[in-house]
């Protein structure tokens, strides 16, 4: 399976949620995880995503998730997760995608 495209991600050098300025990198990480953000208050907090990334879908939930943990750190990763698929599936469905 191809992999996705990250031609334009790759070219985010930062962003900025709820005043806090995060550096966006696409690096490899560990085989369990395909994305991480670093807390809020870290000093040079990053959100990392994995290039493995196969399917649009998951990519789509991956920036979400880790937008949503910029937001707010306090709230339990089983439900950030679950915020991130359910909105990730409505705009994929609403014809949101990369390949627009």
């Amino acid at each position: 399976m191809a992999k996705l495209d990250l031609t334009k991600l790759k070219k985010i050098k930062s962003h900025t949620f709820a005043g806090k300025k995060y550096k966006v990198k696409v690096k490899y990480l560990p085989p369990d995880r395909m994305a991480q953000c670093d807390h809020p208050e870290t000093k040079e907090k990053a959100i990392i995503i994995d290039p493995r990334h196969h399917e649009e879908r998951d990519l789509l939930k991956s920036l979400l998730d880790e937008s949503l943990h910029c937001f707010d750190f306090r709230i339990e990763n089983d439900v950030v997760d679950k915020f991130a698929l359910d909105i990730a599936n409505f705009l994929i469905r609403a014809g949101f995608g990369l390949k627009n």
